[in-house]
């Protein structure tokens, strides 16, 4: 089995038990907050695994299915039967390559305007809180930039 479908369906697994502890939390508390926050994160979920879903029917689509595609060696231009053939993919990867600087960018003024929120008032609790979950968001962010990156870079391009 491929390592990508091996990934999907960890995360696919993972998702479902989470939607599936949500639920028990909904449907097993009186409060009202926390039923609210459940269904939220049930939302979440159910989006996640169908944005999932139909990521991997689209790119089954268009490159056919992956067990096909690795069963013989072939060429970036060779997948998916000719979609891709005779392609000028620099410009696509230099695109891709402006568009994760940029967010890059956006997530550093967010970094820097969290940290003013901080400095301007240190002594509210609830900010801090604020600015920690955004932090750790952000860090989430960025490594996923990252990741984007060396994947563009080092592993389609080379």
């Amino acid at each position: 089995m491929p390592f990508i479908s091996i990934v999907m369906y960890i995360v696919l697994g993972v998702l479902f038990v989470l939607l599936m502890l949500q639920v028990i939390k909904m449907i097993t508390s009186s409060d009202e907050d926390v039923t609210s926050k459940a269904r939220a994160i049930i939302v979440s979920n159910i989006v996640g695994i169908i944005v999932i879903l139909v990521a991997k029917t689209i790119v089954e689509a268009i490159y056919g299915k992956q067990e096909d595609v690795l069963a013989k060696p072939t060429t970036i231009g060779d997948i998916g039967g000719g979609v891709l053939a005779d392609a000028d993919l620099t410009i696509v990867f230099s695109i891709i390559n402006y568009i994760l600087g940029f967010v890059a960018l956006i997530i550093l003024i967010i970094i820097l305007v969290q940290t003013y929120q901080l400095l301007v008032n240190p002594t509210n609790e609830e900010l801090i809180k604020k600015t920690r979950t955004n932090i750790f968001y952000i860090l989430i962010g960025l490594a996923m930039i990252a990741l984007a990156y060396v994947i563009v870079n080092f592993i389609i391009i080379k």
